[in-house]
């Protein structure tokens, strides 16, 4: 047995370190203010245009760029950085090499920064050769300095620039490091020294688990390839990948949340193989389809009619169809309450919507609902936890029942042919609806009608319930 004996009242308190500031300029890219970010691309795979919306979004007057680039006097898309770096009248440097006259331009720049400012002197900066007080109230905070290294093949192996990566946070630093190899950059610079990881298409296996590795990723392999390959498919198109700092939990944490948010709530409860016919990655990990879903099959997209029920069930009037949007478009929305996963690939979003009940004769109720939305790769789970409570206002005999579920814009992709549902509707005491199916998505208004179609009685003020359901559609 243990005995413990409390030798003093001494508490120690953790040190309380300055927050870092919330008002980023560019926090749609990089959330924090000083980050060492990589571009890893092939040549031609515009990783230059990624670096110019960077410089865009991230930078402003303050700012002091310093770009080392082989090709920055003759490269084009250099050219026209430069010019509007000018244009904008942000001081900027450009150099071909880390090294002029054998001396190492960047070690000088490093002891420059470590040089002790004098304590009664205001802080200055430099911007368009004239000497400028830094604002003390500024709207966006930008970093001090902006530093691109592109290209420099073997350069980027120089202990300098680890040395600085280590240090930029001391001095309000930004570093971009664009490379045509994983490779050609030191060992010490990709393990454990960066924040953002941006990969391009085209590079071979073996490189990426050699990136896996190095970055220490909390996922299976194999996941990690699928995902890469997921977010490359199209032209242009990048795996962006955060490790963490201010922005949060890294990408492994993300993973881990979402996979954790769609087993607690039971969101998708059976049915691995569907999902992996699916071409869901790492399907078993992540749950199953409900067996009575019937998942298995492609849907086949209802064309719109002339005519119709008033509802849409059979479609409705004859509309014109614009260009089919890309997948990504529909989840492109800024909404409070939606949290979203670094790669747009699992997500979730919880918000209170409406249930209104059709009676035929011109009779409906209201009932407010929380709704859980799941979605893993192209496949889209609702899932409703809570009863909705109706109150009839009148008297409806021999009525066909609909449920218009009225969605957040942001989940509302075209017309669809719905191709699972699971769920139950009752009526307590007297009415029980047959089991339901969800009928098609119009509008925003997913349309539930009883599945044998046939009339039910109703009196006026009688309370009816839905029971908790869950649904499954696929976005294609």
């Amino acid at each position: 047995m243990i005995k413990l004996t409390k030798i003093n009242n001494i508490i120690v308190e953790p040190i309380k370190l300055p927050q870092p500031p919330k008002n980023v300029k560019g926090s749609e890219l990089f959330n924090q203010l000083n980050a060492n970010i990589l571009v890893c691309a092939p040549k031609n795979s515009g990783k230059t245009v990624v670096i110019k919306k960077i410089i865009d979004e991230c930078t402003n007057k303050q700012t002091n760029v310093l770009i080392f680039c082989a090709t920055v006097h003759n490269d084009h898309s250099w050219l026209e950085i430069q010019k509007d770096l000018d244009k904008r009248g942000i001081t900027f440097m450009t150099f071909t090499s880390i090294y002029d006259d054998k001396a190492n331009v960047l070690e000088a720049f490093i002891q420059s920064l470590q040089v002790k400012p004098n304590e009664n002197s205001k802080p200055l900066i430099l911007t368009n050769n004239i000497v400028a007080e830094k604002s003390s109230s500024k709207k966006e905070v930008a970093p001090d300095y902006l530093i691109i290294f592109d290209d420099l093949s073997n350069e980027l192996k120089d202990p300098s620039i680890t040395k600085l990566m280590k240090i930029q946070r001391h001095f309000s630093t930004k570093i971009i490091i664009s490379t045509q190899s994983w490779k050609d950059t030191s060992s010490h610079i990709r393990k454990g020294n960066l924040d953002y990881v941006l990969l391009f298409k085209n590079i071979p296996t073996e490189t990426l688990k050699i990136i896996y590795d190095e970055l220490s990723l909390a996922i299976p392999f194999k996941l990690f390839t699928e995902i890469y390959s997921y977010s490359t498919k199209e032209k242009f198109h990048f795996l962006y990948t955060s490790l963490g700092g201010q922005q949060g939990d890294g990408f492994g944490d993300w993973f881990k949340k979402a996979y954790d948010f769609v087993k607690e709530n039971k969101l998708i409860s059976r049915g691995a193989k569907a999902l992996g016919d699916a071409g869901v990655p790492y399907a078993s990990k992540i749950g199953d389809v409900a067996d009575k879903l019937g998942y298995g099959k492609k849907p086949r997209r209802k064309r719109t009619q002339a005519g119709g029920t008033q509802y849409g069930i059979n479609g409705g009037a004859k509309r014109k169809r614009g260009a089919r949007k890309k997948f990504a478009s529909y989840f492109k929305c800024e909404m409070p309450g939606y949290i979203p996963t670094p790669l747009d690939f699992y997500e979730y979003f919880t918000h209170w919507i409406q249930f209104k009940y059709n009676i035929s004769g011109g009779s409906f109720v209201y009932s407010m609902n929380q709704i859980h939305i799941v979605r893993i790769g192209k496949l889209v789970t609702l899932c409703v936890d809570s009863p909705p409570t109706f109150t009839m206002r009148a008297t409806a005999q021999a009525s066909e029942v609909y449920t218009d579920v009225i969605m957040p814009e942001r989940f509302r992709p075209p017309n669809l042919q719905m191709v699972t549902v699971c769920t139950y509707q009752k009526q307590t005491p007297t009415l029980f609806i047959h089991p339901c199916r969800i009928c098609c998505m119009l509008d925003g208004q997913l349309i539930i009608q009883n599945s044998d179609g046939s009339g039910i009685p109703c009196d006026a003020n009688q309370s009816f319930s839905i029971d908790p359901f869950s649904m499954s559609y696929v976005l294609y």
